[in-house]
């Protein structure tokens, strides 16, 4: 059995904070600290453009140079990284950076291009 510490997007882009709560994931006994990897470009109109969530979304936005250091601080702090990821340009970004695990959310279980793609890598 293994035990997935979720931060998400929970750090709201505070990298200290994320490091924090890596750092509590492997304190709890937890294999995976596990992130959200999307890019806020590709939201459609929604809810979340009326309620301040588009903004956080932005601030939590990891590029590839903060999936790099959250992945090295996974690794110092010896937890697991794992990460879900919600488009294909994500699953892209993300396997170019790690070989390891990657979760496909569950809301996007019937997501078939998606699903196929990260089988694919």
């Amino acid at each position: 059995m293994k035990f997935i510490a979720e931060i998400g997007w929970n750090f709201i882009g505070d990298l200290n904070l994320a490091e924090e709560m890596i750092k509590a994931a492997a304190a709890s006994g937890a294999d995976y600290a596990k992130f959200q990897i999307w890019n806020p470009d590709n939201l459609k109109p929604g809810p979340w453009d009326k309620d301040g969530r588009r903004e956080i979304y932005q601030k939590a936005f990891l590029d590839r140079s903060k999936i790099v250091h959250i992945k090295q601080l996974c690794h110092s702090n010896n937890i697991n990284f794992l990460a879900s990821v919600f488009e294909e340009k994500s699953l892209d970004l993300l396997s170019s950076i790690t070989s390891d695990t990657i979760k496909i959310p569950s809301h996007e279980c019937n997501n078939f291009t998606l699903i196929d793609a990260a089988l694919s890598k």
